[in-house]
Order: C-alpha cells, then structure tokens, then sequence
C-alpha cells in the first residue's frame, strides 16, 4: 500500500513539474516581451465550465475539462502586463495564452 501511495504522489510530482516546463517554454517563445525574467506562478485549477476572465473581467474562454493555469508577470520599457498559459492537466499540452492584464 505504501509503495502504491508513494508511486501516485511521485506520479503527480512529475506532472506538476512537465506542465510547469511546458508553460515556461511556451512563454520564452511565444510570450510577450520582457526586460525582466520569466516569473511563473504555482499552478491553479480552473475547473470545467469555469469562466477565464481578465482582471476587469472580460470574459476570455471556458473550457469544458479541468485546466492548469500558469500566470506569468513582467514589464516592457515602462509598461506592465500579466499573461497566462492554459493547459491540458492530462498531458501538458498549452491550449491557449492570454493576456489578463496590460498597462
């Protein structure tokens, strides 16, 4: 039973980690343009149905499985944007990209 457990939790582990790798390379690709370094947050859960809006609210897509998001933060000359990478927690695959918030 031990050893089951421990195999799940490493498991989970392991996606965590590749969902985390696969959002940070979409962002030094396909991200916006920052002088400061990728900043990603923890991932959250935004469960199947669940609106994804901007920061004032502009509706942005709703999935219709649970997703994993990554939020990244950076600034541009004097600007300020705050971006997030939508992925499939199954495989990691990125379903989209937004950015939530600009000034």
């Amino acid at each position: 039973m031990k050893m089951l457990i421990s195999l799940f939790i490493l498991l989970s582990i392991n996606t965590q980690a590749s969902c985390f790798d696969n959002a940070a390379d979409f962002l030094m690709e396909h991200g916006n343009r920052s002088d400061r370094r990728l900043d990603l947050s923890n991932p959250e859960i935004l469960e199947a149905k669940t609106p994804l809006t901007t920061e004032r609210g502009t509706f942005l897509n709703a999935y219709p499985m649970d997703t994993v998001l990554y939020y990244n933060s950076g600034s541009f000359h004097s600007g300020y944007f705050r971006e997030v990478v939508v992925l499939d927690p199954e495989t990691c695959k990125v379903l989209n990209a937004y950015t939530v918030a600009a000034e």
